[in-house]
Parts: C-alpha cells; sequence; structure tokens
C-alpha cells in the first residue's frame, strides 16, 4: 500500500499540484480570515484574539505570525458598512470558492476522473463548503474560546481547582486534530466527481494527512528557528517564504491524503469488481 501511494504521488504530481493550490491559499487565507473575524467579532474582541492566538501557534513563527498580525489588522478595519460590508464578504467568498474549485479539479486528477457536473452543480458545492469551512473554524474558536472557563469552573465543581484548566489545556490540541481530520474526510468525500463513495467520518487518509502536516510543520518551525540560511538569502522577505513554505506543506499533506483514500479506493473496487 505504502508503495503504491508513493508511486501514485509521484505519477500524479503531487508537487506541483501542491505548489498550485499555495496559490489559491494565498489569495483566499486572508479572504478567509476577513469573513471569520466578521462573524466572531459579533460575539466580542475575545474570540478574534483567540484566532489569532491560535494561529500564531499552527506553524513555523515567523510564517504563522504574518496571519496573526494579519488578524489584528483586519480587526481594526472598520471603513466597510451597510451594502459595502456586503459586497466586501461575497467577494471575499467567491475568493475562498476559487481556492475550493482547485482543490475539486486536483481530487479528480487524484482519483482519476473527469468532471462530469456542470457549473451550476460545482459553482454552489465549492460555496457551500467555504460555508461549512468558515463555520467550522468561527465554532471551533468560539469553543475554545470560551472552554477554558467552563473547564476552571467544572474543575473547581468537582474539588479539582485548577487541574481542570490543564486537563483541558493537554486534550484540546488532540481534539482540534480529530476535527480537522473529520473535516479532511468530508472534503475527501464531496470533492472528487466519484459516485457510490459512502461518507466516513475519518478516513485513513484524513488520519495520515493531519500526522504529516503535524510533524512537518513541527520540522520546518525547528529548521527556520535554528538554521539562518533562509534569513541570509531571502533577509526581510523571510517571513512570506516561510509562510509560502508552511502553505505548500500543508496542501501537500491534504492531497497525499486524497492519494491514500483514492488507492484504497481502488483496491476495494478491484476486490468489489475482479476482471477476467
Amino acid at each position: 500500500m505504502l508503495l503504491r501511494t508513493v508511486r501514485a504521488a509521484w505519477s500524479d504530481e503531487l508537487s506541483d499540484w501542491a505548489a498550485a493550490l499555495t496559490y489559491y491559499s494565498m489569495l483566499s487565507l486572508f479572504p478567509a480570515l476577513l469573513i471569520a473575524i466578521v462573524v466572531l467579532s459579533i460575539a466580542g474582541p475575545a474570540p478574534a484574539d483567540s484566532l489569532a492566538g491560535a494561529a500564531g501557534r499552527l506553524g513555523p513563527g515567523g510564517g504563522t505570525s504574518l496571519i496573526a498580525e494579519s488578524i489584528h489588522h483586519l480587526q481594526s478595519v472598520k471603513s466597510l458598512s451597510g451594502p459595502m460590508a456586503v459586497v466586501g464578504l461575497l467577494s471575499a467568498f467567491w475568493t475562498v470558492s476559487t481556492y475550493l474549485g482547485a482543490f475539486i479539479r486536483a481530487a479528480n486528477a487524484l482519483y482519476g476522473v473527469r468532471e462530469s457536473r456542470s457549473l451550476w452543480r460545482t459553482l454552489p458545492l465549492r460555496f457551500a463548503l467555504g460555508l461549512v469551512l468558515v463555520v467550522a473554524v468561527v465554532v471551533t474558536v468560539l469553543g475554545f474560546a470560551i472552554t477554558p472557563g467552563l473547564a476552571e469552573h467544572a474543575g473547581n465543581r468537582i474539588g479539582m481547582g485548577s487541574a481542570g484548566l490543564l486537563v483541558w489545556s493537554i486534550v484540546k490540541w488532540p481534539l482540534l486534530a480529530l476535527l480537522v481530520s473529520v473535516a479532511l474526510a468530508l472534503l475527501y468525500w464531496v470533492a472528487p466527481n466519484t459516485e457510490g463513495q459512502r461518507l466516513r467520518w475519518l478516513t485513513s487518509g484524513s488520519v495520515i494527512a493531519v500526522g504529516i502536516w503535524i510533524a512537518g510543520s513541527a520540522g520546518l518551525a525547528l529548521y527556520a528557528a535554528h538554521f539562518d540560511s533562509l534569513n541570509r538569502v531571502y533577509g526581510s522577505l523571510t517571513a512570506a517564504i516561510v509562510l509560502l513554505m508552511w502553505l505548500w506543506l500543508t496542501n501537500f499533506a491534504i492531497l497525499l491524503g486524497a492519494v491514500v483514500d483514492a488507492q484504497i479506493t481502488r483496491q476495494r473496487m478491484l476486490r468489489e469488481h475482479p476482471g477476467p
């Protein structure tokens, strides 16, 4: 299985697809943050501050610090109101949907299928996926912003004191990894133009993708923090380069998970419909 996945990743030019998705990631990342901040601001500034803090800890510091700074900047933007705010949010949704459209094309290529769905089917699909993505981010951030107080309160009620907060601070990261795995499994189910696939809330590909992403992000953070070669080559652009590298790594891990699921699907179809 491992050898088949490596061969498929090489033949499907996974690195090139990840580079293409990195371009769309850069285009859609900040509009997506704008949408999330607008929604989170309804609950006050604390959830958006939590989003900035979480963004700063997700990947290599030099790169993701740019995301955290952008979140703080977007919080201070007050120029859009009324109809212009609606136009701004719609254009942001459209930009986010371009990434999802590119991912759908990549998933079709990895599964070896042609896109037969019309634009009037794929366009609502892209917007629906974008909405699910934004809602997932908002719910997760709100949950992580609210639950520390609840964990401390629960700890006091059952006699654990501050230990309840300590337990939550440890448990929340595996929980976040689980939520990301579920989101990827949903994406792998919806994106490719395949029929007859059953929805699985967790797949081998989604779990492997999250594992590779965590390990790769840690490795990139270690490299960026302890080796000065990037600073010597890129100078003031180092943070932006690190962010691009991290986005490429993220997309590569997501696509590799799709390759794993595609290979498993092919093997299952061969078992169910063996050739003559």
